[in-house]
């Protein structure tokens, strides 16, 4: 009886171990720890620190998304290159920050609809950048792109050989503009907030595109955040979220 007695206790430890480890579904975990954990980078003006504050287009975007969910949001800094590392395992619940749709290991993941219209530019110093027309002429450059960045498989996809890689699109522009690198390719909207006239590199300017694209939000595979985000995104796509985009000067997708 007491050997009986004694299994039986051990099959409902188990059984409560097994039950106790189990996790509920994306929305869930973050309802019940009151937060969605998501991933951002420097990619301004998408997501940026300003007085050591997160803030930024996908900042406030995600805010509004957030209480809509009932919870709160928690940004976690990750690096270019282990993004999706972060993502896969539960680092954090998603990549939100300027996240170009169709990029390298997406297929392991699920992306959002998109929200946002964005380019890949080349970007040159203002007095020489009309020398150049298409990606042949450039070809025999030094190039500054951010890591894992569209604009990173954009020079691979051209088969450019000297290609310096950075952490952020901003520390690539600050090496063309300091003649460390001849040129850059970044996205288009972060072009046209650091390079030109009143901007942070005055002596830069765009030439022309290699790409045309759009920004989504990057959840685990099968996440129930997926239809929750894009449900939200279709209900508030001509009213809150239509106000920030024209906040930044952004075109919504």
């Amino acid at each position: 009886m007491k050997r009986f007695l004694s299994i039986c206790v051990v099959i409902a430890l188990a059984v409560c171990f097994v039950g106790c480890g189990k996790r509920g579904t994306d929305i869930e975990e973050a309802q019940k720890n009151g937060k969605l954990v998501i991933g951002v980078l420097d990619n301004q003006p998408m997501t940026y620190k300003e007085n050591d504050k997160w803030t930024g287009f996908d900042i406030e975007f995600a805010e509004l998304f957030v209480e809509d969910l009932g919870v709160e949001a928690e940004f976690v800094s990750v690096k270019a290159n282990e993004k999706y590392d972060k993502l896969a395992d539960h680092t954090v619940d998603c990549i939100w920050s300027g996240v170009t749709i169709g990029d390298y290991k997406q297929e392991e993941f699920s992306m959002s609809d998109s929200y946002v219209y964005n380019s890949q530019v080349l970007v040159m110093k203002s007095d020489v950048i009309e020398n150049y027309k298409d990606g042949y002429d450039v070809r025999n450059l030094k190039f500054a792109v951010q890591a894992d960045s569209s604009g990173h498989f954009a020079a691979e996809r051209e088969g450019y050989e000297d290609v310096k890689i950075t952490e952020t699109q901003d520390e690539a522009l600050a090496l063309v503009s300091k003649g460390e690198a001849e040129a850059a390719i970044v996205d288009g909207i972060a072009a046209d907030t650091f390079i030109g006239e009143g901007n942070k590199y005055p002596n830069l300017a765009k030439g022309f595109s290699y790409s045309s694209e759009s920004f989504g939000v990057a959840f685990r595979k099968g996440s129930d955040l997926t239809k929750a985000f894009n449900d939200f995104l279709a209900e508030n796509k001509d009213d809150k979220i239509w106000e920030i985009a024209e906040k930044y000067g952004l075109t919504l997708s």
